[in-house]
């Protein structure tokens, strides 16, 4: 076997760490004292499997309100990997493991419009990798009953229903009922009265629930 120089250590180390091998290979090591005068003999040598990285580019998506999809970039060296869930990212619990080459899985039955964090740890036989902690929230739920209050000549006023879970709503706002923009960001209210508006002019509009971590799905438009 070929040895080559790794690092070096002080004199009052016991131990050394090698944080710049290959993963999910197997290292041989050796160590020497040394002082003025030359190198010892070497050690009895020593060998280990270098566990699996942990996984990069890891992102919670949802699009529903009870479901968010995990995706991330596959590492090697791995068999799998284990899915874990938190609701205030101190306490985990497993929630799936699935096989090597698959860097996805669909978190669901959550609860709406709530944030979770989930823990993507790759899976060997020599030792789980660390792990890789990332959020995401599920959907609010869309906002119901949107309708014109009033129209006059300098104004148009909206309302619509509440929805559980939401602590504002954005307003948004097109001339063509294609492209929006945001007009307002409101706080607990379930009406809104645009001022901005020029006579004869054709607007369209769509309320979005939002909370802290989560916004609503599917807005409509009146």
């Amino acid at each position: 076997v070929g040895f080559t120089d790794a690092g070096t250590a002080p004199a009052s180390a016991t131990s050394w760490t090698d944080a710049a091998r290959p993963v999910s290979m197997r290292h041989f090591y050796r160590v020497r004292a040394t002082d003025v005068s030359g190198r010892s003999a070497a050690s009895a040598i020593a060998h280990a499997v270098s566990r699996p990285a942990a996984v990069t580019q890891a992102a919670g998506t949802s699009l529903t309100t009870s479901q968010v999809v995990l995706n991330w970039r596959d590492t090697s060296g791995d068999t799998g990997y284990r899915i874990e869930r938190s609701t205030d990212n101190v306490t985990f619990t497993q929630i799936a493991t699935v096989g090597t080459n698959v860097p996805s899985y669909a978190a669901a039955g959550l609860a709406v419009g709530a944030n979770y964090w989930f823990r993507i740890t790759p899976l060997s036989p020599f030792g789980d990798s660390v792990g890789t902690v990332i959020s995401g929230s599920t959907r609010l739920q869309s906002v119901g009953g949107l309708a014109f209050a009033s129209k006059t000549s300098s104004a148009l006023t909206i309302q619509w229903q509440g929805v559980t879970n939401a602590t504002g709503y954005r307003i948004e706002r097109s001339t063509d009922g294609t492209t929006f923009t945001t007009l307002a960001n409101v706080g607990g209210v379930t009406s809104y009265a645009d001022t901005s508006v020029v006579p004869l002019g054709e607007y369209y509009y769509r309320v979005i629930a939002t909370n802290a971590t989560a916004q609503g799905v599917n807005p409509l438009a009146i």
